[in-house]
């Protein structure tokens, strides 16, 4: 789509998500599994609320597609959710 294009038109090699002050809460838990179940929450670094529209497994799933590199915040290894995300990671 739209932003397939606009990312292979700028020649981006790496894709954070997610990024900025918003990752200092995310549960990484919360965007995984089918969309009508993820949590909805409220987003304490902007102040709205976060759907998890988009999750972990969507990303990673973008960024094959897109033959793009993630990159993921080590901030998600320790937000003390259960499973660990390194069991998801691996």
């Amino acid at each position: 789509g739209d932003v397939i294009d606009l990312v292979n038109e700028l020649g981006v090699t790496c894709v954070r998500y997610p990024g900025g002050n918003f990752v200092s809460a995310y549960n990484w838990e919360d965007g995984t599994g089918p969309r009508e179940l993820r949590p909805v929450r409220r987003d304490l670094a902007w102040h709205s609320t976060e759907t998890n529209a988009v999750g972990i497994d969507d990303f990673y799933r973008w960024s094959q597609k897109t033959q793009r590199r993630s990159c993921l915040p080590s901030i998600l290894a320790h937000v003390g959710s259960k499973p660990p995300w390194t069991s998801w990671n691996t």
